[in-house]
């Protein structure tokens, strides 16, 4: 919650600078009538030195459409990095003094909007999860971001399934008149005309729909360093990558840059293409400079989550030389 008391404290200083025409942050008058948002120029500023990686998620869709379980579900995926910005959530903090009318609906987003830009600005992702029924409203918010930064999600479940969910008996009500100006029902919904997404949530699981936004989640795999002269690379070398792979790492292996000599004929090109032939792109190499030649030992500090491991095998495989191999190529 210290998020919203901040963004609360911020348009409370903005309401004051609003009735004396002044922007509390340059204390300069306002030349646009009052219409004053205080971090305006904090935001600029921000954003032109951020690399502006992250993106704006903007879910739009009726009641009930499944955009907040599939904002949450994307914060989870994303990880701290990621915001979440809450219809219901600013409705009963931030925007607690708007009403349903469309007016307030379009200065609900004009708002949300605004605090989007500010916290795309500090290099966050932020997940927006409005109804936004109007395309003037989200045209706006889209205004605020540049093209690539801005993604319109239409979380497109149909009027009927959102009322056979209704799982806070909105709709019922509204069907009841007991609630006016509710989307879908007693106030219009005007349809994104070409969102950058569009997602029917009715017998799709929500990972499935997360997966459509953010793409397939990746397993986070731990990598083995695997590092040697490999005068030749062999069946023992591979039975070790392979044992490593088969674990579900991820395998970097370092070929050390060393003059060609009788002992080590085989230059980094040949070495490497004798690892791709057998595991092609399941491997990753680097390359350890010749000024390294000379290096006595691997030396790491306590505890940074490193080990030094030694791979063994049946006996047979262990017996398999290097030295052994090279002649046999002669």
């Amino acid at each position: 919650m210290a998020f919203y008391k901040e963004v609360y404290k911020e348009m409370l200083l903005c309401q004051q600078a609003k009735a004396t025409n002044r922007d509390h942050v340059t204390g300069n008058c306002s030349t646009k009538g009052g219409n004053v948002f205080s971090a305006k120029r904090i935001i600029r500023a921000v954003k032109r030195q951020s690399l502006n990686k992250n993106k704006v998620y903007w879910l739009t869709g009726l009641s009930g459409s499944g955009k907040s379980t599939i904002a949450e579900v994307m914060k989870e995926r994303m990880g701290d990095n990621a915001i979440i910005l809450d219809g219901d959530v600013f409705r009963n903090k931030l925007c607690s003094d708007l009403g349903f009318s469309m007016k307030d609906r379009s200065e609900n987003i004009r708002r949300i909007s605004w605090i989007a830009q500010f916290l795309h600005g500090l290099g966050k992702d932020v997940i927006v999860s409005f109804i936004s029924p109007a395309r003037g409203q989200r045209d706006f918010a889209r205004s605020l971001f540049d093209d690539n930064d801005f993604i319109e999600v239409h979380i497109a479940t149909s009027l009927e399934e959102c009322e056979k969910r209704d799982v806070k008996g909105l709709y019922k009500k509204a069907r009841a008149g007991e609630i006016k100006d509710f989307t879908g029902i007693s106030s219009p919904y005007e349809e994104p005309l070409a969102p950058e997404l569009f997602i029917d949530t009715e017998g799709v699981s929500v990972e499935d729909c997360v997966d459509a936004i953010l793409g397939p989640e990746i397993p986070d795999k731990k990598t083995s360093i695997f590092i040697g002269r490999f005068q030749p690379p062999h069946e023992g070398h591979f039975a070790q990558v392979q044992k490593l792979l088969d674990e579900g790492r991820r395998v970097l292996i370092g070929l050390r840059e060393i003059p060609k000599t009788e002992k080590n004929p085989y230059d980094v090109e040949y070495r490497r293409n004798r690892f791709k032939e057998i595991f092609g792109s399941q491997v990753e190499f680097f390359v350890i400079p010749e000024s390294l030649e000379g290096c006595l030992e691997v030396v790491y500090g306590r505890k940074v989550g490193w080990d030094i491991r030694e791979v063994r095998f049946d006996s047979q495989t262990e017996s398999i030389s290097a030295t052994k191999v090279r002649e046999s190529m002669k």
